[in-house]
């Protein structure tokens, strides 16, 4: 499990945060989905035989966070959580 947990860090580091502004159109990215009924969350991601690439574009005043796990639960998941402070964008 290291090693998923190791790799997904790497692949979530593509997080773009949006602030009370329009969403830009991911047109690299092959899949999209909305994460909330409010249309602030969304997620895009691609993938190939070696990798998957995620970018997550979210309008919050404050962090954001994703999880991926194997049954929909917080055991066992991988989690990055984000914000932006002073201009600058923080990724864990």
């Amino acid at each position: 499990m290291g090693k998923v947990s190791y790799r997904l860090c790497l692949l979530v580091l593509e997080a773009a945060f949006v602030f009370f502004g329009q969403l830009v159109c991911a047109d690299d990215f092959t899949h999209h989905e909305s994460l909330d009924e409010e249309g602030k969350f969304h997620l895009f991601w691609k993938f190939d035989d070696e990798k998957i690439e995620f970018e997550a574009q979210v309008q919050t005043t404050g962090w954001v966070g994703l999880g991926l796990s194997p049954n929909g639960g917080m055991p066992g998941s991988d989690i990055a959580i984000g914000c932006v402070k002073d201009g600058t964008a923080y990724l864990t």
